[in-house]
């Protein structure tokens, strides 16, 4: 998201939103002598667009009854002398980010609203599509009436816009569908008053793209990765890396401007280049009467082609300042040092090359035993108990920085639901060391698997199996039973004979 400290003013704004005092489950209406709150400001503090699926609009439209549609006065619901036609929608919240959310609402203005906003909270009706919690609004005020004309009815319009309002009390509208970050959904004759869902916007969380952040404070992650090979990845870049960093700002008069692109290269092949941001800050009599400075923000987010076969995707950045004829002897540079940023590409079921190496770790010593099958427990020991495998992937592995959004480890038991031969359920471990093994290639996983049991009351024979991949969890290799993958068996599970003292 952009963030930084100037408020963005927007001439010929499409539409304004302004400053909330109330909220409920009824509409709350915006009093347009309160301060004006810009729709897609992004000073820290204001509004945000967002268009990486945080809150997406599904669908909405008229509630149908009969050859008809339904209204307040059916159910009896109605706030004024008019039966009004009810609205219903539903929005598609990123279940990531429910726990920092105060609420989810609608803004919307109709035909009798005139310049008047406002606002409707929705209602959680539980898990939606993977990665997705599913929220149902209404609108039952200031709609149209049965009464209407014909004529008057066909010339209804309804704008609405839903957002989610942060514990840290800023908004976030839903742009997924809108590119421009001063627009509405827009309801009139035309599409009949409805929006229905659209296909391949924000998809299920397994289903999206991978997205590569790049955060002013030069940091960077990879969400919904990892990259594979035959899809894509987007590049999503905070510009105050470059603007506040290297002196990308050209001048001319009161008016200052950058733009910067990225370029990317897949296995050091051909260099390709695209626009992610455009910024220019007015001063003075150029803010034509608005307060200064006056900021104008064009944010891209490219999407990068992963052919089939692709191994390595390096990306750097660089700024043109405004006024400088493009020359490149002014250009500045974010490339990691010189280093460049690079993601491994995973392949379709990147195979495991090999795993194996079963061992017991006490933690508070540090000593390393067999493990015995079944493994005996007797109850709590004060030695941190936890158990440990290693796996062994060329390419990956035996590098001097392991990729972790490719090579991982799980562990798959029915300790975590404390029932001996139950459902099993699979858990992340995490990374402990790189270079294992005798030929110094391997990364070690482990589980502490003591923690586990002490919370369970029930005694009994436990099972675990470890499971890794090498394609960022896309197939998963299981290892039991078996010493390594090489022996038959592998793939069957380890037992914990558990009792107490």
């Amino acid at each position: 998201m952009k963030k930084f400290m100037h408020i963005i003013l927007i001439a010929q704004l499409s539409f304004m939103v302004f400053l909330l005092t109330a909220c409920g489950p009824q509409a709350q209406g915006l009093d347009p002598a309160e301060e004006q709150n810009y729709l897609g400001a992004a000073d820290g503090f204001g509004d945000e667009p967002d268009f990486d699926c945080q809150v997406v609009l599904r669908n909405v439209g008229r509630v149908p009854n009969g050859p008809g549609y339904t209204t307040t006065c059916d159910l009896g619901t109605s706030t004024d002398e008019y039966c009004r036609y009810i609205w219903t929608g539903e929005i598609d919240v990123d279940a990531r980010t429910v726990s920092e959310l105060q609420g989810v609402f609608v803004l919307f203005s109709t035909s009798e609203t005139g310049e008047d906003w406002y606002q409707v909270e929705a209602q959680a009706e539980g898990e939606a599509a993977d990665g997705f919690v599913r929220y149902s609004f209404t609108i039952d005020q200031f709609t149209p009436n049965p009464g209407m004309s014909m004529t008057s009815l066909n010339q209804t319009t309804i704008n609405l816009i839903p957002f989610v309002l942060r514990n840290s009390s800023v908004r976030v509208f839903d742009h997924n569908r809108i590119s421009n970050p001063v627009a509405s959904y827009t309801l009139n004759y035309d599409n009949l008053w409805s929006l229905d869902d659209e296909p391949g916007v924000c998809m299920p969380l397994a289903q999206r793209a991978p997205v590569w952040h790049f955060y002013s404070g030069w940091y960077d992650t990879l969400e919904n990765g990892p990259l594979v090979a035959g899809g894509s990845v987007k590049i999503d870049y905070d510009g105050q890396r470059l603007r506040d960093n290297q002196d990308c700002l050209g001048s001319q008069g009161p008016v200052s401007s950058t733009t910067i692109y990225a370029s990317w290269s897949i296995d050091g092949g051909e260099v390709q280049t695209a626009q992610v941001e455009n910024y220019i800050e007015s001063w003075g009599y150029a803010c034509q009467g608005q307060e200064p400075p006056c900021i104008t923000l064009d944010k891209d987010q490219p999407s990068i082609d992963i052919p089939t076969g692709s191994k390595d995707l390096q990306v750097w950045f660089y700024c043109k300042p405004g006024f400088s004829q493009g020359a490149e002897a002014n250009w500045k540079y974010d490339s990691n040092l010189g280093q460049n940023y690079h993601q491994y590409i995973a392949q379709s079921a990147n195979p495991i090359d090999w795993a194996g190496a079963w061992q017991r770790y006490a933690s508070r010593s540090g000593f390393v035993f067999d493990l015995p099958e079944p493994l005996e427990y007797h109850g709590f020991s004060n030695m941190g108990w936890a158990i440990q495998a290693q796996v062994y992937v060329k390419g990956l592995t035996d590098q001097h920085m392991v990729d972790d959004h490719l090579v991982k480890a799980y562990v798959e038991s029915d300790v975590f639901g404390c029932e001996p031969g139950g459902e099993t359920e699979v858990r992340e471990i995490t990374l402990v060391d790189t270079h294992q093994g005798d030929f110094g290639n391997n990364s070690l996983y482990r589980w502490g698997y003591e923690g586990e049991l002490l919370h369970c009351p029930v005694q009994g024979t436990y099972h675990y199996r470890f499971l890794f991949s090498a394609d960022g969890g896309l197939t998963k290799t299981p290892l039991g039973a078996a010493s390594d993958l090489d022996q038959p068996g592998a793939e069957q599970f380890r037992t914990i004979e558990y009792s107490y003292q």
